[in-house]
């Protein structure tokens, strides 16, 4: 039979050793990644420059209190109320169709400059001849149209 092993005889390495093989691995790491360390660098440059890291240090180091004040912060009713009508308005705007508001808002924004610019003319029609004179014009006949059909669209289910 083998004789039983008693005596392990460990390899040392010298501290010297130990921190060049460990200094190799970084650099190698560095080397293999080297976008995502000059990204990692420049985004602290900007925190640093913005004033930004000083309080992100800050914080992380008083964890435990920040932490604490928020949580106090966030269950107080009324900053609750805030949180969820941001989420609710997150989602709302999430639902809009933004190619269709964009034409709305553009059309929007040219009437309200020829309302501008006409007002200093005159006020809108003094009578109702006028007003049946004004039905007359092309213009006025598609705004009362998209009007008309925004106002129809709104109450359909």
């Amino acid at each position: 039979m083998a004789k039983q092993i008693t005596n392990i005889k460990r390899l040392s390495v010298d501290e010297e050793t130990r921190r060049q093989n460990d200094l190799n691995e970084v650099e190698a790491a560095i080397a293999d990644n080297k976008e995502a360390v000059l990204e990692a660098i420049t985004l602290t440059r900007h925190l640093h420059d913005k004033g930004l890291l000083a309080i992100l240090n800050g914080a992380l180091s008083q964890g435990e209190e920040v932490l604490d004040i928020a949580v106090k912060e966030i269950n107080k009713p009324q900053n609750s109320r805030v949180i969820e009508n941001g989420v609710g308005l997150a989602m709302l705007l999430g639902t809009l169709d933004v190619d269709r508001l964009k034409v709305l808002t553009e059309k929007l924004n040219q009437g309200v400059r020829v309302a501008t610019a006409d007002r200093a003319e005159a006020d809108g029609p003094d009578n109702v001849f006028q007003l049946m004179k004004l039905l007359k014009d092309p213009e006025v006949n598609r705004s009362i149209g998209l009007l008309v059909n925004f106002l129809k669209g709104m109450s359909r289910d």
